[in-house]
């Protein structure tokens, strides 16, 4: 029997899309082309939502000093998961960026509600290739990739599942992914 993918599906919150704090230029477009994804894959796929799960008095927001303005606050409407997700029922919900002081860009600075990490799921899971899509390309998606392939996934990413805040640091987040191994489809 060969091993599962997972599908790590990245940051698709409200404060990420239009009309959010920190909106990410069509994201909101990807919902159904990533529900599309996560269908096709299958009952057997491994899917995991990495959410942004910030303190008010978190050091990314400007107020604290941070280049972000406030975003995903714990608890808030800005912080849920985008409405239109098909979150399967066998999914894991994994949350970041909870501690005020560490930036938890990568999905491996993550716990579900019973503690586990995402390296911790996957390995469970017994999971060998991982696909990331989400927001945003040139942070948390590129952070996510890179330590799955640290972590010895044999990683891909859709580029027509992703959606970056800046065009120019994207592409170049994409060329290091690539230059480190992940396989940009």
């Amino acid at each position: 029997m060969s091993s599962p993918i997972a599908i790590i599906v990245v940051d698709l919150q409200n404060d990420f899309v239009e009309g959010g704090a920190l909106a990410v230029s069509g994201g909101r477009a990807l919902v159904p082309k990533i529900n599309d994804f996560v269908r096709e894959a299958g009952p057997d796929a491994v899917v995991i939502f990495t959410m942004d799960w910030h303190p008010a008095n978190h050091a990314q927001f400007k107020m604290k000093g941070g280049i972000w303005p406030m975003h995903c606050v714990q608890g808030t409407p800005g912080a849920e998961l985008v409405r239109e997700l098909e979150i399967p029922s066998a999914s894991e919900i994994v949350r970041k960026g909870t501690q005020p002081e560490r930036d938890g860009y990568s999905g491996f600075e993550s716990e579900n509600k019973r503690g586990q990490t995402l390296q911790e799921i996957l390995q469970e899971r017994g999971v060998r290739r991982v696909y990331v899509c989400g927001i945003a390309t040139d942070y948390c998606v590129r952070a996510t990739a890179l330590d799955a392939v640290k972590a010895g996934y044999e990683v891909h990413v859709r580029s027509d599942l992703i959606a970056g805040v800046a065009e120019e640091e994207s592409k170049a987040a994409l060329g290091e992914m690539r230059a480190r191994g992940v396989v940009v489809e």
